[in-house]
C-alpha cells in the first residue's frame, strides 16, 4: 500500500473551530473513506431546519437534518430524499427500506415499511406514500390522522394552490382518472379510457389540468375546467401533427384558463422504399450549403422537430406556434404571445457562436405575426420577458434594449453608461456578454440591471436610472442572489425564466471583493454602511433562503480550509457555523494558499500559490504551474485529497501532499496571440511566485489539460526554462483544428477560432501568420523540454489525432517525448484503473525531471 508521510507543521492559521492538531498520521487509501462534502442542503420554508447529506468518496451517505435554534439534529445512515412539507411542520426522507415521516413539531418519527416514495401536498396537510413496484399508495390527513388507500396506482399529481390532485389508477385494460378533494377524500369526477392517461399538467392557479390520453385507435388531449368542463382535442384534427408524448412539462396553461400549450411531431408519410442496390453509395458535399454532412443532424428538427401548438379550448381552435419557417419559441409571461425564432435563417455562419436570426411577436389570440428585431445575435443571458408580459428586454450592440409590447416602441436602456453593461472581464474573440439575465420589480415598474460592480434600477418608459448600490469606489462587487427573490411562476420549458425581486422587502445579495477575492451577503439597505455578514477570504456559494427572504444558509470554503454548512439571521445580523466538515484533516496535513498579485502588459493580474504541505522556507521546493485561462479565481475552491487522477486534472492538494508547489496563474489575452499572451503571462507569475516562496528556479514544470495543455505546449516553444512539462488532449496543430469537427456538438470549428476560446478575430485565410505563429506543431522545433503527453482516442471534443501530430513531430525532430494513449478514454479519464495509471505516470514523470528521483523504464 502507498504510503505518503505527512510531518508536523508548527504554524498555521485555523478558522472557527477548524485548527492544527498536535501531530500528523500518515495518509493512505484507506484513510480517504473519511472525507467528504456536503450535498443536497436544503432550507425548510420557515428557515428553522436545515438539511444536507454527507457525501462520502467511499462508503455510504449520512443525512443530517438539524434545527437551526436549538441544533437539534437527527443523522440517519443510508438516508436520502428529504423533503419538508409547505407549512415546515413535517419532513420525509427514505433509506434503503423505508419511508419516515418527521414531525417537526414534537420530533416523533413515524416508519412506513411497505412503501418506497413519498411526497406532501401544496399545503402540506396531507401526505401521500407509494410503493411503484406493488402500484399501492396511501393518502393520510396528517391533522386528523384520516387515510385512504389506493390499489392499481399508476400517479397522482396535486394541485400547486388547491386541495385537490389527480389520482390515475391502471387496470388491465384500461384505466381510470379521478379527481381528489384531499380534505375529505372525496371524488368529484371521474374519467375512464380503454388504455391510460399519462402527463398531467395543473394550472399553476389550480382550476384546471390537461391530461394526454392515449388509446389504440386515437389519442387525444383533454382540457379538465373543473368549473366547466372537459374539452376535448383528437389527435386526428391536427392534420399533419401528432402529439409528443413527452412530460407533463411539455404542457402548460395560459394564467386566464383560455390557452392550452402541448407538443407535436410532424407526420411522416410512408412511402416505398427504392431500390438502391444499383445506385453509388455517395455523399455530395456542397460548400455552398447551409450546412455539411456531418453538422446535418443539428438541423434535422427543421423538418422533423417537435412542435410548440397552442389550442383554444372554447373556440376549439389550434395555432402552431412553432414552424418549419420558425421552429423556435419562448411563450412570454401571461401568455398572450410568444417570441418565434430561426437560428439557422442565416446559415452558413462561420462564426457559430454568434447565432444572428430575427426576433418575431406572435399573438397566440390573434394570429398576427410581426417582427420586432432583426439580426439580433443570440448570447448568454440575452433574453427577457417582464413578469406581466408588458415588456421585451433583449440584448443588441452592447446594450440592454426593451420592447414595450403594447406601444410598439423600442428603448436603449444602458445608453450613455460610464461603465458599460457588458462584461468587461470578457475576453475572448466574439461578442461579450451580459451579466446575467435582468430582474424586474414588481408590476414591471423597474428593471435592475448589472454593471460590472452595481445593481441599477432602471424605468423601462423613460431609461431613468438610480444606483442601489456603490461597488465601484471600493472594488465591491454587488449581485441579487438567485434563489431569495421571488420568482415569477413559469411553464417550465415552455417559458422565460423570469426573475422578479422586491424592493421593499430588502433583498439579500452577495458581494464579492474583486481585488482579494473576499465574500459575505449582505442586504440592499445595509451595502452603503459595508455591514457584510460571514465577509471571509472563502468562497461563499449555494446560498438559499427562507419564504421570508430572512433566514438564509450558505456555504464556504478555500482550499485551505474545508467546506462548512453555515446559517445567518438577517433580522439579529448574526451568523453561526451548522457543521464544519472533515475536521480530521488536521490530523494529516494543513493545506497553505495565498493570492499573489504580477503585472503584465500594464495588467494586474493574480495568480494562486498553494504551498506543498510542511512547507520550511529553510529549503527549495519544486513547482507546478497548472494553465488554464483566468486559474487564480481557484484559489477558494476546496477539494478532497485523492490520490488518483480526476478525471480531467490532478487536484493542487495531492502535488502539495507528494513536496510540490503548485501556482494557477492567470492570463490576460490579447487578439490573435493566445500562445504569445500564455508565454508572457505565466512568465510573469512564475517570476512572482519564485520572488514569494522558497522555490527552486530551475525545478519548474507545466501542467495543463485541453486548452491550458494547448497553451502550456505551445510556451515550450519560446523558452526553455521550464524543467518539463505534461499536457492531455491538446490542441497542437491550429490550421487542422480550425478546419475540423467538434465531435461532441457536430460542428465545425470555426467558431472555436473566431468567436470563442482561441481569440482570433479573422479566419485562418484572412490571417494565416497569426494562426502558425500560435502553433505549437509549426514551432515544433524550438522544443528542447522533455515533454509528456497523454489523451483519449474516444475524445469527442478535441481529436487524439493533435496529439498524434505533436508526437510526430518531436519522434521525427528526435525530442524527448513520450505520449500515452487510452484507446477507452475521451476527454477526460473516467475508468477508475486508468486515472490510477496516469496519476501514478504524473508522479513519477514529475518526481524524475523536478525532484531527480530515478527514471521509471517506460520513461526510456
Amino acid at each position: 500500500m502507498q504510503f505518503l508521510k505527512i510531518f508536523l507543521l508548527l504554524t498555521v492559521l485555523g478558522i472557527g473551530p477548524y485548527s492544527m492538531a498536535q501531530q500528523n498520521r500518515q495518509l493512505s487509501q484507506n484513510d480517504l473513506s473519511k472525507w467528504y462534502k456536503f450535498s443536497n442542503s436544503g432550507l425548510s420554508p420557515d428557515g428553522h431546519w436545515v438539511t444536507y447529506n454527507r457525501h462520502y468518496k467511499k462508503g455510504n451517505d449520512t443525512l443530517v437534518l438539524v434545527h437551526t435554534e436549538t441544533e437539534h439534529r437527527h443523522e440517519i445512515p443510508n438516508g436520502q430524499s428529504l423533503q419538508f412539507s409547505n407549512n415546515s411542520n413535517w419532513a420525509s426522507f427514505k433509506t434503503p427500506e423505508e419511508v419516515n415521516l418527521i414531525n417537526l413539531k414534537n420530533d416523533s418519527i413515524k416508519t412506513f415499511n411497505t412503501y418506497t416514495d413519498a411526497s406532501f401536498s401544496a399545503s402540506g396537510t396531507h401526505f401521500l406514500l407509494k410503493n411503484k413496484k406493488k402500484h399501492q399508495g396511501q393518502f393520510l390527513h396528517l391533522e386528523s390522522g384520516n387515510s385512504l388507500k389506493l390499489t392499481n396506482l399508476k400517479d397522482v399529481y396535486f394541485s400547486k394552490l388547491t386541495a385537490n390532485a389527480v389520482v390515475v389508477l391502471q387496470s388491465d385494460p384500461g384505466a381510470e382518472l379521478q379527481v381528489l378533494n384531499l380534505d375529505g377524500f372525496q371524488v368529484t369526477q371521474k374519467l375512464k379510457t380503454t388504455g391510460t392517461f399519462r402527463a398531467i399538467h395543473w394550472n399553476p392557479n389550480g382550476k384546471s389540468f390537461t391530461v394526454l390520453r392515449e388509446e389504440e385507435n386515437n389519442n387525444s388531449l383533454l382540457y379538465v375546467d373543473l368549473e366547466t368542463g372537459v374539452f376535448t382535442l383528437n389527435e386526428y384534427e391536427l392534420d399533419e401533427y401528432s402529439f409528443y408524448k413527452g412530460s407533463s412539462a411539455d404542457f402548460g396553461i395560459s394564467t386566464d384558463n383560455r390557452r392550452v400549450f402541448f407538443k407535436a411531431v410532424p407526420r411522416v408519410e410512408t412511402t416505398a422504399a427504392l431500390d438502391t442496390s444499383q445506385l453509388a453509395n455517395v455523399q455530395v458535399w456542397k460548400a455552398s450549403a447551409p450546412w455539411t454532412e456531418i453538422e446535418s443532424p443539428n438541423y434535422d428538427w427543421i423538418e422533423h422537430g417537435v412542435r410548440l401548438m397552442v389550442w383554444k379550448p372554447q373556440k376549439q381552435e389550434v395555432l402552431p406556434v412553432e414552424s418549419k419557417e420558425q421552429p423556435f419559441s419562448l411563450l412570454i409571461p401571461k401568455q398572450r404571445y410568444a417570441l418565434t425564432y430561426n437560428t439557422s435563417q442565416y446559415l452558413p455562419r462561420f462564426k457559430t457562436g454568434e447565432l444572428i436570426m430575427d426576433l418575431n411577436l406572435l399573438d397566440l389570440e390573434t394570429g398576427q405575426r410581426r417582427r420586432i428585431v432583426d439580426s439580433l445575435p443570440f448570447i448568454k443571458n440575452s433574453f427577457c420577458g417582464s413578469p406581466e408580459g408588458k415588456y421585451i428586454c433583449y440584448f443588441k450592440n452592447k446594450h440592454w434594449w426593451i420592447y414595450d409590447i403594447k406601444t410598439e416602441q423600442h428603448l436603449n436602456l444602458t445608453q450613455g453608461w460610464e461603465i458599460p453593461a457588458y462584461d468587461i472581464t470578457y475576453d475572448r474573440s466574439g461578442i461579450p456578454p451580459p451579466y446575467e439575465v435582468p430582474y424586474f420589480t414588481k408590476g414591471d415598474e423597474a428593471i435592475l440591471l448589472y454593471d460590472h460592480w452595481d445593481i441599477w434600477k432602471v424605468s423601462p418608459k423613460t431609461g431613468v436610472r438610480h444606483k442601489l448600490t456603490d461597488g465601484s469606489g471600493r472594488n465591491l462587487q454587488f449581485r441579487l442572489t438567485k434563489r431569495p427573490v421571488r420568482q415569477v411562476s413559469v411553464y417550465e420549458k415552455l417559458n422565460f425564466q423570469t426573475q422578479q425581486v422586491a424592493l421593499d422587502e430588502n433583498p439579500l445579495l452577495k458581494v464579492k471583493n474583486l481585488n482579494t477575492y473576499e465574500m459575505g451577503i449582505s442586504t440592499l439597505s445595509e451595502t452603503q454602511d459595508e455591514i457584510f455578514l460571514s465577509y471571509d477570504s472563502l468562497k461563499l456559494y449555494d446560498l438559499q433562503a427562507d419564504s421570508s427572504g430572512r433566514l438564509c444558509i450558505f456555504k464556504q470554503e478555500s482550499s485551505d480550509h474545508p467546506t462548512r454548512l453555515m446559517y445567518s439571521n438577517l433580522n439579529q445580523k448574526s451568523v453561526k457555523t451548522l457543521e464544519q466538515s472533515n475536521l480530521h484533516e488536521q490530523d494529516y496535513y494543513k493545506p497553505r494558499s495565498e493570492l499573489i498579485t504580477y503585472w503584465q502588459g500594464g495588467h494586474k493580474l493574480h495568480g494562486a500559490l498553494h504551498y506543498p504541505v510542511n512547507y520550511d522556507p529553510s529549503r527549495s521546493y519544486p513547482m507546478i504551474v497548472d494553465v488554464y485561462e483566468l486559474n487564480s479565481r481557484k484559489l477558494h475552491d476546496y477539494h478532497l485529497p485523492s490520490l488518483t487522477f480526476q478525471r480531467g486534472s490532478i487536484e493542487p492538494i495531492d502535488l502539495n501532499l507528494n513536496g510540490y508547489f503548485v501556482l494557477r496563474p492567470d492570463i490576460r489575452y490579447e487578439l490573435n496571440a493566445f500562445g504569445i499572451s500564455a508565454v508572457n503571462c505565466v512568465g510573469a507569475a512564475v517570476d512572482k511566485a519564485i520572488e514569494t516562496a522558497s522555490i527552486n528556479p530551475k525545478a519548474v514544470g507545466l501542467m495543463g489539460v485541453s486548452y491550458g495543455a494547448s497553451e502550456a505546449g505551445f510556451i515550450l516553444t519560446q523558452t526553455d526554462r521550464y524543467a518539463t512539462a505534461i499536457i492531455g488532449n491538446p490542441v497542437t496543430d491550429l490550421v487542422s483544428h480550425y478546419l475540423g469537427y467538434l465531435n461532441f456538438i457536430l460542428e465545425s470549428a470555426y467558431f472555436r477560432f473566431e468567436n470563442h476560446q482561441w481569440r482570433f478575430d479573422k479566419g485562418f485565410y484572412e490571417f494565416p501568420e497569426a494562426y502558425l505563429a500560435n502553433s505549437t506543431v509549426h514551432q515544433a522545433a524550438q522544443i528542447n523540454t522533455p515533454l509528456l503527453t497523454w489523451t483519449g482516442i474516444k475524445d469527442p471534443n478535441i481529436e487524439w489525432t493533435q496529439s498524434r501530430e505533436l508526437y510526430q513531430a518531436l519522434r521525427r525532430l528526435e525530442k524527448e517525448h513520450v505520449l500515452l494513449v487510452y484507446p477507452e478514454e475521451g476527454h477526460g479519464i473516467s475508468a477508475k484503473v486508468a486515472r490510477q495509471d496516469l496519476y501514478n505516470r504524473h508522479l513519477e514523470w514529475f518526481d524524475h525531471y523536478l525532484k531527480g528521483m530515478p527514471k521509471q523504464d517506460w520513461m526510456d
